[in-house]
């Protein structure tokens, strides 16, 4: 990663608020503007949506909820729930991202025999996930077809990309139906305003804090600074509280083991995770380039503000707290080191053992550092150190 840079749910506490949401969505357009598209597996059709009208003699039901270990479908409460001045409930979740996340629809107690439904989206933000950019959109949220029950998760190939507004297929009512919305990569807000007609006529509005919970943020100390926010991404340094105490524990022994190495550059801690963890694209396409830095368990240090001299030594440090490796060595990067919580139970923070961008500068036992982790190199070639930093070592 460049330096300048299952199915359970998980229900938060934290309520942040939306009374000042930004009017632009990270589809870059309004909801007028959007394509009305069918629900998965079903054909397009001219739909008229009456208004909506409170009725009293049914219950329309949306939730999602848990499968639990009879295979029974268990709909989860809220972090939050509320009436809008306009007379709408809305209701605020907290998932991770990648989520597998389940819904029930029921529309109960009516003598009319079907009912329909749409559903209206957007990526939203406060801009607390860390996201600053909206060009281009963000790609569509990706849905399951309609199931008849709930017993596992459906398989990857099962969800479809579905632009905003889709509509549900008519059903029957008091009858339950499932489906399913795989959460994005990146952290948001998902809004959804789900609008019913037929036998149900309703509105409800779910909003979903799509995040990892609990990052904590890590700024510049003693003898050590952090670095490579960008417009784009302005706070790239939130890690967990766990992954937080090991860099301040290398930031602590290195000063220690090499007092004066702070001239003409500190130990400089690079891109961690954004404030709500997910998918950190780099270059502000909703990609990325790697599959790390989306729960707060990575870290990059910059390699080349380090003297060639001390390397060794700080490599060493590092490794007494965490899994390095060198990285950035590409034509374009700037060579790093890329670290990694030791304990962390996410796949996608250890690196892929057969991906040659990483080489691993812990061996065991590690009498000698690979000189790899020493060298600046581009594309496998040694290079130049930078001219503004001397070669030799001014540890002791």
């Amino acid at each position: 990663m460049k330096p300048v840079l299952w199915a359970v749910l998980f229900l938060g506490t934290v309520t942040p608020s939306f009374s000042a949401m930004p009017s632009v969505d990270f589809d870059g357009k309004s909801k007028e503007k959007q394509d009305i598209t069918a629900f998965p597996g079903e054909e397009s059709s001219e739909i008229v949506v009456p208004p909506t009208k409170p009725v009293a003699d049914y219950d329309l039901v949306k939730k999602p909820g848990i499968i639990n270990e009879n295979g029974e479908f268990t709909p989860l409460e809220p972090v939050k729930s509320w009436r809008g001045e306009d007379g709408i409930i809305r209701t605020q979740y907290q998932y991770w991202p990648t989520q597998k996340i389940s819904w029930v629809l029921e529309c109960k107690g009516t003598s009319q025999p079907t009912w329909n439904a749409k559903e209206t989206y957007t990526f939203t933000s406060d801009q607390n996930a860390g996201h600053h950019h909206y060009d281009p959109p963000a790609p569509p949220l990706k849905v399951s077809t309609l199931y008849d029950n709930n017993a596992t998760a459906p398989a990857d190939n099962a969800f479809y990309p579905k632009p905003s507004p889709f509509y549900f297929p008519s059903m029957p009512v008091n009858t339950k139906k499932y489906y399913w919305e795989w959460m994005p990569v990146f952290a948001t807000t998902l809004v959804e305003e789900f609008q019913s007609f037929g036998a149900c006529a309703n509105t409800q509005i779910d909003m979903i804090d799509v995040k990892v919970p609990n990052l904590v943020e890590m700024k510049s100390g003693t003898g050590y600074i952090v670095d490579g926010d960008t417009a784009e991404h302005p706070a790239t340094h939130f890690v967990t509280p766990d992954f937080k105490a090991q860099l301040l524990a290398i930031a602590a022994t290195w000063k220690q083991t090499c007092p004066n190495s702070t001239k003409p550059y500190p130990l400089t801690f690079l891109q961690m995770s954004l404030p709500w963890g997910g998918m950190f694209d780099i270059n502000d396409n909703w990609n990325a380039p790697h599959s790390a830095h989306r729960y707060g368990n990575n870290a990059d240090v910059s390699k080349w503000r380090v003297r060639k001299g001390n390397r060794a030594k700080l490599v060493k440090t590092m490794c007494e707290y965490a899994h390095v490796y060198s990285e950035g060595d590409a034509t374009g990067e700037n060579p790093h080191y890329h670290l990694a919580l030791r304990t962390s139970k996410h796949t996608d923070d250890i690196p892929d053992p057969l991906d040659t961008r990483y080489q691993y500068c812990c061996p065991t036992p590690m009498p000698d550092v690979p000189q790899v982790c020493i060298d600046l190199e581009t594309n496998g070639n040694p290079s130049s150190e930078h001219p503004e930093v001397p070669v030799e070592t001014d540890c002791p």
